[in-house]
């Protein structure tokens, strides 16, 4: 990796994958560890100012759970008590992980950072709330912002507001399709830098694809954040967890990241340490294509290339051309300077 390149920080979504079962959330956040990820992130909000009882589930929802539960059933039976907050954020401490929570309304943002959480992650459903941005700027904390079904335009009007402007650097981006899973041909990486070069901020990429290269395909494209879903069972209750990695996914996917970080290098085009012993070996000389005797003019027909490249390289081809030679050559025999004047 380039040694000024830091490293990509890698978030294992949870979200609402324990079913409300803590038992399960601790073992997600000793996998997502053991897997090699920097942070592990929950859910926090009230369920009852979140969302109607009738509320109807989004698209992805239906394809992904079959059961009957309401979207609101669902979130009311993984939603994170005080008691819970404070048992995961010890949990994650334990395992030398990050612990990070999306809140979805100002008091769910408070107890995290009544819990000294210094970093939220705020999800594309609040990417166009002014309101609770403005809320939490003005807070001693950084932010990570998806930006799912946002164009632009609708970014524009978030930081380009003069408050948000100013606490600009508290903020980091992420590229986001929200949906579960995101198709493929929709994921458009090369959004990455150009939301880098229009809002001056980190960019990174939140991945709701099925695939295990695309993390390490928008390191390449520039993201320095990646978050990925994961679950302890894709065939359990609940709207995220078939398009959630398991354990053994995700720790591929985030060497996959790793793998990643290392071939971006720099924009220089060098030779490389392992390259030097093989370049003569690999490249050509001009040598004539047959034989010639002393005093002959060499034309371009009398010439061809042949390794290893110890002579006379071929880009040099123009400085041969028309010169005689001082002595007879065979054919496949190096062109030398000193052969020719």
């Amino acid at each position: 990796m380039n040694k000024n390149m830091k490293k990509t920080y890698i978030i294992a979504e949870v979200g609402i994958n324990h079913n409300g079962n803590m038992k399960i959330a601790a073992d997600l956040i000793k996998k997502a560890k053991k897997a090699g990820a920097d942070a592990v992130k929950f859910q926090t909000y009230n369920t009852d100012i979140l969302i109607k009882r009738n509320a109807p589930k989004m698209d992805y929802q239906k394809k992904n759970d079959s059961t009957k539960e309401t979207q609101y059933q669902m979130l009311k039976r993984s939603e994170l008590s005080i008691k819970d907050h404070k048992f995961l954020i010890k949990e994650c401490k334990k395992n030398k992980i990050e612990f990070i929570s999306t809140p979805y309304d100002i008091d769910s943002a408070n107890l995290l950072i009544s819990n000294k959480i210094k970093l939220i992650k705020i999800a594309s459903t609040d990417a166009n709330n002014l309101l609770f941005l403005r809320q939490l700027i003005s807070k001693n904390i950084k932010l990570i912002i998806s930006t799912g079904v946002s164009s632009l335009l609708d970014l524009d009007k978030i930081y380009k507001d003069k408050t948000i402007k100013k606490n600009i650097k508290k903020i980091n981006l992420l590229h986001c399709v929200s949906f579960y899973p995101a198709p493929i041909n929709e994921i458009n990486l090369s959004v990455i830098n150009s939301l880098k070069k229009r809002y001056k901020v980190n960019v990174g990429f939140s991945d709701h694809t099925k695939e295990l290269i695309t993390g390490g395909l928008a390191v390449i494209a520039g993201a320095t954040i990646i978050e990925k879903h994961f679950t302890f069972n894709k065939n359990a209750k609940g709207g995220d967890h078939k398009s959630s990695l398991n354990f053994k996914e995700l720790k591929e996917y985030i060497a996959n990241i790793r793998i990643a970080e290392k071939t971006i290098g720099h924009e220089k085009k060098i030779i490389t340490k392992s390259e030097k012993n093989i370049k003569k070996p690999m490249q050509k000389s001009i040598v004539v294509n047959k034989n010639l005797k002393k005093f002959h003019k060499l034309s371009i027909d009398d010439l061809t290339t042949m390794r290893p490249g110890d002579g006379i390289a071929p880009y040099n081809i123009d400085k041969i051309i028309g010169k005689k030679i001082i002595k007879n050559l065979k054919k496949f025999d190096q062109i030398k300077y000193k052969f020719i004047k």
